[in-house]
């Protein structure tokens, strides 16, 4: 599994995406479904519904690593937060 972009730059007021790609173990069915958890820099958890997360609004206080948990695997992507001049 990895988390896509694993590294990106932000301007304060933007949205980035970040992608969770988790490979399906062999010999289980192609309609399995994820239950993809992340977990914020601050260590908040969330559960979203498909393999991106959105942040919105991005502040300096976004700046940090972002993790995404699948089946007990996890990958990270950090995000750089830039201010605007």
């Amino acid at each position: 599994m990895s988390v896509s972009p694993s590294f990106i730059s932000a301007v304060v007021g933007s949205s980035v995406i970040f992608e969770c790609v988790a490979t399906q173990r062999r010999g289980l069915g192609s309609s399995l479904a994820y239950a993809y958890s992340w977990t914020y820099p601050d260590q908040t958890l969330v559960t979203v519904v498909g393999s991106n997360l959105t942040v919105h609004n991005v502040t300096l206080e976004s700046e940090g690593i972002y993790t995404c948990t699948v089946n007990n695997q996890s990958s990270s992507g950090l995000l750089d937060v830039l201010s605007k001049c």
